[in-house]
């Protein structure tokens, strides 16, 4: 016999027509993810983050954005360094020095204080890895060059504060990951690691296992929390106000 019960379609992802006001299409995406009811809170939420960032905000780049004509520098924040400088300083020297005429956009990978993966474990979202220098360094670099930054917005360290909060059940943080049982069956997950994707933690209420994608030191985010959310929209604008151009 063939299926006749009703089916029920998934609602339609809100337009990215540019011409509706960005609180509409906002309010229209937070509606889609998590229902109007929610979402309206959640909207509210961002709005108010994005009018403290504005005010916070000393300057604004201007102009074009960039095009096939730009030249990306992708390096780490110490692949060059010096006996008398920190390491974003003497990148910022070097490439003023010799490649000015070359290069138009500098992408620093992660330069925040990290635990393991080259950086992105990441221990504080905003903070600059002290080795490697300040955010003052980093706001030299963005008036001399367009400023890519990475945001590592998928998972944290096991290290960073919001995975020790949760470890203790202190809010907001413990509904900051994905928790689940440790006999779920993952099987059909297929990813390029070897590694549990469900890690074990002792909590202060007893086992838990939390789904870590890349490594037991990365510890997923649920963005399912509309919490999650506002706090990584917090920590872009954030960047944003510290000389970033692109993320």
């Amino acid at each position: 016999m063939p299926d006749t019960a009703p089916h029920t379609e998934d609602p339609a992802p809100p337009s990215l027509d540019a011409s509706v006001p960005p609180a509409e299409r906002i309010r229209a995406r937070v509606d889609y993810l998590y229902g109007s009811e929610v979402g309206a809170d959640v909207a509210r939420r961002i709005d108010r983050l994005m009018k403290t960032h504005q005010q916070l905000r000393t300057d604004a780049v201007g102009g074009a954005l960039w095009s096939e004509d730009d030249v990306v520098l992708i390096t780490y924040g110490d692949t060059i360094q010096s006996s008398n400088q920190n390491p974003l300083q003497t990148l910022q020297e070097f490439l003023n020095r010799y490649l000015t005429e070359s290069v138009s956009m500098v992408h620093i990978l992660p330069f925040f204080p990290w635990s393991s993966d080259d950086g992105f474990s990441v221990t504080d979202f905003r903070a600059v890895k002290q080795e490697l220098g300040t955010w003052d360094d980093i706001r030299d670099l963005a008036e001399d060059f367009d400023l890519a930054v990475d945001l590592v917005l998928n998972h944290c360290s096991r290290e960073n504060l919001w995975f020790v909060d949760y470890i203790f059940g202190d809010e907001p943080a413990c509904g900051y990951f994905i928790e689940l049982p440790a006999d779920t069956n993952v099987s059909m997950v297929t990813r390029p690691r070897s590694s549990p994707l469900l890690s074990g933690v002792r909590t202060q209420t007893g086992m838990r296992h939390v789904w870590t994608t890349f490594s037991n030191d990365q510890i997923d985010l649920n963005y399912k929390n509309p919490d999650v959310l506002v706090e990584f929209i917090d920590i872009l604008l954030y960047y944003i106000r510290r000389g970033a151009r692109m993320l």
